[in-house]
C-alpha cells in the first residue's frame, strides 16, 4: 500500500468521528469507528509491528462512556464530557497516524517492506463483496490483513474521478484474483406468484450481481461466498442457479475455510 492510499483510508475515519461529536451514546457509530480503525491499523502497518501495536493499544484504551450510566442511571453532564473527550482522543489518534505515515513517507521508509505479490504471481489483493452487515465485512477484512493480504472494499477505494459505480467496481475488481462474497440478510423478497406469505430474507441485489460477475471473471475456484441466517435464525434465500455450490454458512469455522480456499487457489499464507 502506498502512503497516499493509507492517508485516504485514515482520513475517511474523520467524518465518522465528526458524527459522534455531541451525540452521546451513538453506539452503532462508535462501533463502526472502532472496527474500521482496527482494520486500517492492520492494513496500513502490517510490516511495522511497533506502530501497529502502539496504535492498536491506544485505540483500545479510549474510554467512551460511564458504565454506571448503562446500569440504569440517567445521562449526566459527566457522561457527556467523557464521551466528547473520547471523540477528541480518537481524532487525535487518527491525526497521529496520518502524521506518522507522512513522516515515514518523507524518509522513504513507508511501505518499503510491503510485498505487492504472493507466490505464483498472485496479486495480494482480495475483493470483498458485502451488503449492510459491516461487522461481517470488517471481520473478514481483518483476517485477510493478518494473512498479509490486502482486501479491496469498494466503499474505501478512491472514486477515480467522475466514474459511475459500475466503472469504479470494474476498475477495482480487475486488481483482484480472488473474491469473497458475503450474503447477509439485508433485504426481503418473494416471487409474485407465491404471494407475500412466502417472503424470505435475501442479500442485496448488488451482492448477487457481483457474485455472478466474479464467478464469470475469476472462475468458481477463485470465488467463495458466505451466508448468515436472519434475525429469526432462518436461512436466507440463495440464487437458484448456484444453490449447494459455492455458498457456505458464516459460522465459527469461516477463518479456516478462507485459509483453505486461498491455499488451494495458490496463495502461500503466513
Amino acid at each position: 500500500m502506498n502512503s497516499e492510499r493509507a492517508i485516504d483510508l485514515l482520513r475517511s475515519l474523520i467524518p465518522v468521528l465528526d458524527s459522534l461529536k455531541g451525540n452521546y451514546g451513538e453506539e452503532s457509530d462508535r462501533i463502526a469507528f472502532q472496527d474500521k480503525a482496527e482494520t486500517y491499523i492492520h492494513t496500513i502497518f502490517p510490516y511495522d509491528e511497533n506502530a501497529q501495536t502502539r496504535y492498536a493499544n491506544k485505540l483500545h484504551t479510549i474510554h467512551w462512556y460511564s458504565m454506571v450510566s448503562i446500569a440504569g442511571r440517567g445521562t449526566t453532564q459527566s457522561d457527556i464530557k467523557i464521551w466528547n473527550e473520547a471523540v477528541e482522543s480518537a481524532t487525535s489518534l487518527v491525526n497521529s497516524m496520518i502524521e506518522y505515515v507522512q513522516l515515514r513517507d518523507e524518509q522513504g521508509e513507508f511501505g518499503n517492506n510491503d510485498p505487492s505479490e504472493t507466490s505464483k504471481g498472485k496479486s495480494n489483493r482480495v475483493f470483498i463483496v458485502h451488503g449492510h452487515d459491516e461487522s461481517m465485512q470488517q471481520k473478514v477484512a481483518l483476517f485477510l490483513y493478518k494473512l498479509k493480504l490486502e482486501p479491496i472494499i469498494l466503499s474505501d477505494e478512491a472514486n477515480g474521478g467522475f466514474q459511475s459505480v459500475m466503472e469504479k467496481f470494474e476498475t477495482n475488481a480487475g486488481e483482484a484474483e480472488f473474491a469473497i462474497v458475503l450474503l447477509s440478510p439485508d433485504d426481503v423478497g418473494y416471487a409474485k406468484r407465491d404471494g407475500q406469505s412466502s417472503a424470505k430474507s435475501r442479500a442485496r441485489q448488488n451482492v448477487i450481481l457481483e457474485l455472478g460477475y466474479f464467478i464469470g471473471k475469476l472462475g468458481r475456484s477463485n470465488v467463495m461466498a458466505f451466508t448468515k441466517s436472519d434475525e429469526n435464525k432462518q436461512p436466507i434465500e440463495q440464487p437458484s442457479d448456484i444453490v449447494g455450490g459455492v455458498i457456505e454458512n458464516f459460522d465459527d469455522n469461516w477463518q479456516e475455510r478462507i485459509r483453505k480456499e486461498l491455499t488451494k487457489a495458490g496463495y502461500i499464507l503466513s
